[in-house]
């Protein structure tokens, strides 16, 4: 989050718990980082505008795949 609001984006934390965060940059956008247990990976969920399921953007066994993405996104 950072890191993306030293490159102009800002986000907004809404969620936060020992399993799971969730940020928006304001846009209809929002995403969501989980962590899952069985078997042990990570998530990177998107909700769109007014929408109560989200969109499973990617699933990695660590947080590196998941910053990249967040990084190309919102890093420029």
């Amino acid at each position: 989050m950072e890191r993306a609001e030293r490159s102009g984006y800002p986000l907004h934390r809404y969620l936060s718990t020992p399993e799971s965060v969730g940020f928006g940059d304001g846009s209809s956008d929002r995403f969501v980082i989980r962590r899952l247990h069985d078997p042990p990976r990570f998530t990177l969920d998107r909700y769109g505008e007014r929408s109560t399921r989200p969109v499973t953007v990617l699933t990695a066994e660590d947080l590196a795949p998941i910053h990249a993405y967040l990084e190309q996104r919102f890093g420029h």
